[in-house]
């Protein structure tokens, strides 16, 4: 395995980005097979999606922190569906339950990403030992830290993934185009999922040699064990 992976969750599966140092990217159907075939160690893995789930309004998780960090509200930021929404039977139970524990209501995007929360809370249950490396992150606000200042399109658009791919071959200068948008067409992904796996990679590289914090700087556990944390960017500096 390499010494960093950047993860990010897409229809069908999981795609997983090393810098080892070329770029190297891997798509499949599920977390644990994808670490069941790679075995090494690994110093640092970044996944965008929720690591620990809050169990009461008074549970310290990073959204509030990045919000901070960002000097402004982030869309890439949601609410997090407590731990009974993520595991109730049915839609209007993940609605009812999240409200009457959390005190607040979920909107529809966070109920869609369930099915990828659940999945990577069972592996991390069976996989604690996992918990020194692998951290929650989010590849919008690494964007936009990265950049000196905020991008200007949505990366769901042709400009904005643009802008996003040239931010990240000014810090790895032999990223292809061409080989991204054909990796995204062999598997049937949009290309900006190919982006935010690679941009948590260069994060976790970032990480590693101390230009990226830890969100919150001492992280809460949930009811199992697993930390509340991301980790983000230090800020680029704005040309003066």
């Amino acid at each position: 395995m390499p010494r960093v992976l950047g993860v990010d969750g897409a229809r069908g599966g999981w795609v997983f980005a090393s810098l080892s140092p070329a770029l190297e990217l891997t798509f499949s159907s599920s977390i644990e097979s994808f670490f069941a075939s790679h075995q090494e160690a690994c110093q640092c893995i970044l996944i965008d999606m929720i690591m620990g789930l809050p169990f009461s309004p008074e549970t310290l998780r990073p959204e509030a922190m990045i919000h901070d960090l960002l000097g402004r509200h982030s869309a890439s930021i949601f609410r997090v569906p407590c731990r009974a929404s993520v595991y109730a039977e049915n839609i209007t139970d993940m609605y009812r339950l999240h409200e009457t524990i959390m005190h607040q209501k979920l909107t529809p995007f966070s109920i869609n990403l369930i099915p990828k929360i659940k999945e990577l809370d069972i592996w991390l249950r069976y996989h604690q030992e996992m918990q020194s490396v692998i951290f929650e992150s989010h590849p919008e606000s690494a964007f936009e830290l990265l950049n000196s200042e905020r991008l200007k399109h949505s990366k769901h658009t042709k400009d904005g993934l643009q802008e996003r791919f040239e931010l990240l071959r000014s810090r790895i200068p032999d990223l292809s185009l061409p080989s991204l948008q054909a990796f995204s067409k062999q598997h049937r992904l949009p290309l900006d999922d190919v982006l935010d796996a690679i941009v948590l990679a260069y994060t976790a590289e970032l990480y590693l040699s101390g230009q990226a914090r830890l969100i919150p700087p001492h992280p809460q556990a949930d009811e199992y064990g697993i930390l509340m944390r991301a980790i983000l960017p230090c800020p680029a500096k704005t040309p003066s």
